[in-house]
């Protein structure tokens, strides 16, 4: 939870403004797309990370990692932003 909690700070509070700075105001809108591909990306991975952890405890098996996989993909952290890509694509 510490790098998840360091990783989206530095993406999103430092490279915002590096990234303005650096290439100017036109840069903005891609900044912040690239942000949101970082940050999806990040909480996918660390809810998937969580659960395999909490799973671990009880026992990992092949039934176990698909119900957490399964958890997973139904948090609000992770299928937003994937209906969100959905809906985008049928425009």
């Amino acid at each position: 939870m510490d790098a998840v909690a360091a990783s989206y700070s530095n993406t999103g509070y430092v490279g915002l403004p590096l990234c303005l700075l650096v290439f100017g105001q036109g840069s903005e809108v891609d900044a912040i797309i690239a942000t949101l591909f970082v940050v999806c990306a990040l909480f996918s991975v660390a809810v998937v990370t969580v659960e395999i952890g909490v799973q671990r405890r009880a026992g990992l098996d092949a039934r176990s990692l698909l119900a957490a996989l399964g958890r997973s993909v139904l948090n609000p952290l992770v299928l937003a932003p994937m209906l969100g890509a959905a809906c985008a694509g049928q425009a």
